[in-house]
């Protein structure tokens, strides 16, 4: 309706246009013309005597910076006919596709205008099952061709710059990226899967994605860069938020699964857009911490030339002393006693130094030395760039513990972003969590951190129930409440990590949910080392 409303507009206001001014043409490449700033196919005859001219005109309006006028348009969406296997097979075609996505002018503007007209979907037939089609999950605001389109647009403003100030590593990494067609090809491809059914539409994805560009005939290595994006572009998002980035063997497994430092960097930026091209709330500064750690981590594994665990092993010894040297002398710089800063150093677990930087590490000594016989419970809160907030909470450990303040945090309707959970050798727990910082002006958020560390010393010093507390609280700040209803599911697994069992569990977010998660594994006598808890509107 939209484009057809839009063919019928143009033309009556070009019509009047001619009757009023002097009409300026401008003969440019292949017999192509730029009429009044529109880009002009002179006949439909120009199109049947060369019909690879149907892609060139899309690359000759970028090169000139203009759109195509509606009646140019209106003889692409006529001749798409020509659009035959022999001109699918044809290297002409090919390179015409290929300097449209590689051009530094109006590559989403093409795209969205071969899309309209049907020349993406007839020149990739693959690309027809996904066009109009509705994506039903709450998160994704557009359908599937219009959100695999944004994909490249996202980072094309990545490349010019647009997101440099938050995103600098990002920026340069798409700067420096040698093949960006053969990315932003794997970006359009992404999505291909869906709608057939398939548990895995990124495995049917790269099925179809293989198939597309044989016929195609794009040279195997930039296909196969092509390919890596379409079949692991969950794999990335999904390690950052739901694993332990500390335990070597995720990192290990990822990067195997990755393969190399070019599809390391492929992946992330492609993550990066498809998070951000999903809808307003996909990409969080939360989210962003999570793939920059698991990238860093990642591309120092690969730097050091590691093809083993025990390599892996090695990076992560060397990092956890490089930190615990760099964490004395920050606890020295703000006068902790060298004794008390080893003593602390000494006891907290290995997994600890892997987790934190070297501030971190300081600010929670800190915390952690406070602790007295006067002071059995320490809460610390400190505001960070992007919407979220540190809380720490130390105490002597006790069963349940994680529990009563995962608990204590959500009556006092603060939403958990994720935490780490460290008990010391001599039974001191160390909590620490990202959260949602509360909305309003500097007092306002005061008096609601105050309220906050009220409640855990309340709880844990057993003066306050948390069911009641929860029972009359509101949703926490940065929840959604949940529009509709899915079966929760929870699955188990061993060989996750070398240390722990890891337990995936998704449902509809709720007032408590993890509180109740969390009891429930303390009263089976389960103690939790990680967690990460990742909310997506209304599903956690």
């Amino acid at each position: 309706i939209q484009t057809y409303s839009e063919i019928v507009i143009e033309q009556c206001v070009a019509r009047v246009a001619k009757r009023r001014l002097r009409v300026k043409v401008r003969e440019v490449e292949d017999g192509f013309r730029v009429v009044s700033g529109h880009l002009e196919i002179p006949h439909e005859a120009h199109l049947r005597a060369e019909p690879v001219r149907i892609l060139t005109a899309f690359a000759v309006s970028q090169d000139e910076d203009v759109p195509l006028s509606r009646t140019a348009e209106r003889l692409l969406r006529e001749q798409v006919d020509l659009i035959d296997d022999a001109f699918r097979t044809s290297p002409l075609a090919l390179e015409a596709f290929l300097r449209i996505l590689g051009n530094k002018e109006r590559v989403m503007r093409s795209l969205m205008t071969m899309n309209e007209v049907g020349v993406l979907g007839r020149y990739l037939p693959e690309w027809e099952h996904i066009v109009c089609r509705w994506q039903h999950v709450i998160y994704h605001t557009y359908t599937v061709d219009v959100h695999s389109i944004f994909l490249v647009e996202q980072l094309r403003r990545l490349w010019r710059g647009e997101y440099e100030k938050d995103l600098p590593d990002l920026t340069e990494l798409v700067r420096a990226n040698p093949d960006l067609p053969a990315l932003f090809l794997g970006c359009l491809l992404h999505d291909i899967g869906k709608g057939y059914g398939a548990e895995d539409h990124s495995k049917h994805g790269a099925e179809l994605a293989r198939t597309c560009l044989d016929r195609l005939g794009l040279e195997k290595d930039r296909a196969d860069r092509a390919l890596f994006i379409v079949d692991k572009h969950l794999l990335m998002s999904h390690i950052a938020q739901r694993r332990d980035l500390a335990d070597p063997k995720v990192i290990v497994e990822f990067a195997a699964a990755v393969g190399d430092r070019q599809n390391l960097h492929n992946l992330y930026l492609a993550t990066f857009a498809d998070m951000r091209a999903s809808s307003e709330a996909g990409w969080t500064p939360w989210r962003s911490e999570l793939l920059r750690e698991l990238f860093n981590r990642t591309a120092e594994y690969f730097e050091a030339g590691a093809d083993d665990p025990r390599r892996a092993a090695e990076q992560v010894e060397a990092r956890i002393a490089r930190r615990r040297t760099a964490a004395a002398e920050e606890l020295r710089n703000v006068g902790v006693d060298d004794g008390k800063a080893l003593e602390f150093l000494d006891v907290m677990p290995r997994r600890y130094f892997t987790a934190h930087t070297p501030k971190q590490i300081a600010r929670h000594a800190q915390v952690v030395l406070s602790l007295s016989r006067d002071k059995p419970v320490v809460t610390e809160v400190r505001e960070m760039r992007g919407g979220f907030s540190e809380l720490i909470v130390c105490s002597l450990d006790r069963p349940g513990l994680y529990g009563k303040i995962a608990g204590s945090i959500t009556a006092a309707a603060v939403n958990i972003l994720g935490s780490n959970v460290y008990t010391t050798r001599d039974r001191v727990a160390l909590e620490v969590y990202r959260v949602t910082t509360p909305g309003g002006n500097k007092a306002d958020r005061e008096e609601r951190w105050r309220r906050l560390e009220e409640t855990v010393h309340s709880v844990l010093s057993d003066e306050a129930s948390v069911e009641d507390l929860i029972a009359q609280g509101v949703a926490p700040v940065g929840a959604r409440r949940s529009p509709s209803r899915i079966a929760p599911s929870v699955s188990i697994r061993n060989d996750v990590s070398d240390f722990y069992t890891v337990v995936d569990v998704a449902a509809n977010d709720r007032m408590g949910l993890l509180y109740h998660l969390t009891g429930t594994l303390a009263t089976r006598g389960l103690e939790i080392f990680v967690s990460k808890a990742t909310t997506v509107l209304d599903q956690v």
